[in-house]
C-alpha cells in the first residue's frame, strides 16, 4: 500500500473555499479529539513545526480507479464520454478520480484541505477523503467534517468532477491536505457491527451508471445507501451490508447512493443529514410514518415506500429470494456500534402522490425530479409515478416496467397534469 504523493509546500495551493469560481466545498478547520469506536486516553500533538502537507497531483488521482475523467497536461478534466447520475443533478455529466493510500507512518490529524482548480460557471467539485484508522477505513469526508480521520496512518483521496449545464468541466491541478502526527493512546472498544430492519426494494436500472461508475448488469449484486460518504471506490467492497431474509443470508458492497436522499447517514451519530431524527431512523422512514418534512424526501418529492435501503437484482431476487418489497435485516459490517433495540415493522402499504403534484423543495413544476425505485404491491390496479422535471422548458418521465412473472400482462398509462399550487 503506497504512493507517489509527494510531500510540498502548499503556497500555490488555494484552500477548499477560495477555489476561482463559484461552488466549491466551504472549509472549515477542526482538530479532532475522538473517532467512533475508539477512545482516545491522551492525545498530545506535535508542535507546530511537524505540520506538513502531503499532495496528490492530477496523475495521482487517477492511480486507483477513475471513472470518466482524464489527466492532460497540467489538470484532471472529464472525458467526452463521462457518465450521468441521478445522485449528481442537476449536472449533466460526472467523473470520479482516486488516488492510492497514501501511508503516514505513524497517526496524524487532519487541520486542512486545499483544491487546486479552475471552475467554470455552473461546474462544481466534491473533494473527499478517508484515513485508515486502527486498520480499518473510515468513511469519506469532505472538508468539514475532517475530525473524522483522526488517528489515521494512511490517507486516501477522492475528487469529483461536476460538468456545468453546457458540458464545460472543472480543471483540477492537485489536492493537499495539512496533518500534523499525534501521539495517542488508544482503548479499542468492542467491535460490533450493528443490524436493524429496513424496508428494502429493488434498484433494477439495468444498463445505467451508478455513482462510483459501475454499470448496472443483469442480476447484479450490489446495494444502494443514502450517503456518498459509504460509497466504495468502483469495484470497491470497503463498505460491505450483511441482508438476511426468511432464512437466507448475503452480503452485498454499496456501489450507489439512494434511494430518496443522497445525504442521510441514519446509521452515524452524528449524521450528514437530517439532524433533528434520531440514529437508526432514515429520514424516508420518517416521512413515510410520521410525516417528516410533510411526508416528503428533501428534495420535496413524496415519499411513496418508506424505502431505506435498494438491493440490485441478484441480490434480492437470488440471494435472498425476495418478491414483493418487505423488511430485512440489515448490517453494516463497518460500523462500530451496539444494535439499536428492536421495533415494530408494520405492513406497508404504498402512498399515493398529494393531488398538488410532487415538488423539488416545495416547488411543484420547477427544478429536477426522481422516483425512487418501487415495486407495485401484488395485486395492483394503480400505480402513480412522479414526474420528472428537466428544466424550464418542459419536463418528461423517464420509467421502466418489468414484469418479473411469467404470466403475460396487459395494462395501460395514463398521463395526467398535477394541479399548480
Amino acid at each position: 500500500m503506497g504512493t507517489n504523493c509527494s510531500e510540498s509546500s502548499p503556497q500555490h495551493l488555494l484552500p477548499a473555499h477560495w477555489v476561482r469560481s463559484r461552488g466549491a466545498r466551504g472549509l472549515v478547520f477542526i482538530l479532532a479529539v475522538q473517532i467512533a469506536g475508539l477512545v482516545i486516553v491522551t492525545a498530545p500533538t506535535a508542535g507546530a513545526d511537524e505540520t506538513r502537507f502531503v499532495r496528490w497531483t492530477a496523475r495521482e488521482l487517477l492511480q486507483t480507479t477513475s471513472v470518466g475523467v482524464t489527466a492532460g497536461a497540467t489538470a484532471l478534466v472529464l472525458t467526452a464520454d463521462a457518465p450521468a447520475s441521478e445522485v449528481y443533478a442537476p449536472h449533466p455529466a460526472f467523473g470520479i478520480g482516486e488516488s492510492s493510500p497514501l501511508e503516514l507512518a505513524s497517526t496524524h490529524v487532519v487541520r486542512d484541505l486545499r483544491l487546486d482548480a479552475d471552475l467554470p460557471p455552473g461546474s462544481d467539485t466534491i473533494l473527499e477523503l478517508r484515513g485508515l484508522v486502527q486498520g480499518r477505513w473510515t468513511e469519506w469526508s469532505e472538508a468539514a467534517s475532517v475530525a473524522d480521520l483522526a488517528g489515521s496512518s494512511a490517507l486516501q483521496a477522492r475528487v469529483t468532477l461536476l460538468a456545468a449545464s453546457d458540458g464545460r468541466s472543472p480543471e483540477v491541478r492537485g489536492v493537499a491536505a495539512e496533518v500534523t502526527p499525534v501521539v495517542q493512546g488508544y482503548q479499542t472498544a468492542a467491535t460490533s457491527a450493528p443490524t436493524l430492519k429496513l424496508w428494502g426494494t429493488r434498484i433494477g436500472l439495468v444498463g445505467r451508471p451508478t455513482a462510483n461508475g459501475h454499470i448496472v448488469q443483469e442480476r447484479d449484486r450490489f446495494v444502494a445507501l443514502p450517503s456518498k460518504r459509504a460509497l466504495n471506490l468502483l469495484d470497491g467492497t470497503d463498505y460491505m451490508v450483511q441482508l438476511s431474509y426468511h432464512g437466507r443470508t448475503t452480503t452485498a458492497p454499496v456501489w450507489d447512493v439512494g434511494p430518496w436522499n443522497f445525504n442521510d447517514d441514519y446509521w452515524n451519530a452524528p449524521r450528514e443529514g437530517f439532524p433533528d431524527l434520531p440514529r437508526w431512523t432514515s429520514q424516508s422512514e420518517a416521512a413515510f410514518f410520521l410525516g417528516h418534512n410533510n411526508g416528503r424526501d428533501g428534495y420535496g418529492r413524496f415519499i411513496t415506500v418508506p424505502t431505506s435501503i435498494d438491493l440490485a437484482d441478484g441480490t434480492y431476487y437470488d440471494d435472498l429470494g425476495l418478491g414483493n418489497s418487505d423488511w430485512i435485516d440489515v448490517t453494516f459490517l463497518w460500523v462500530n456500534a451496539p444494535s439499536p433495540p428492536a421495533r415494530l415493522t408494520p405492513a406497508v402499504v404504498a402512498k399515493a402522490p398529494s393531488p398538488q403534484g410532487v415538488g423539488t423543495l416545495g416547488a411543484p413544476s420547477n427544478g429536477r425530479e426522481r422516483a425512487a425505485s418501487y415495486n407495485a404491491p401484488v395485486p395492483a390496479t394503480r400505480v402513480f409515478l412522479p414526474r420528472l422535471a428537466q428544466d424550464a422548458a418542459g419536463w418528461t418521465t423517464s420509467f421502466t416496467l418489468q414484469n418479473t412473472s411469467t404470466v403475460h400482462t396487459a395494462g395501460a398509462i395514463d398521463l395526467s397534469t398535477p394541479l399548480e399550487r
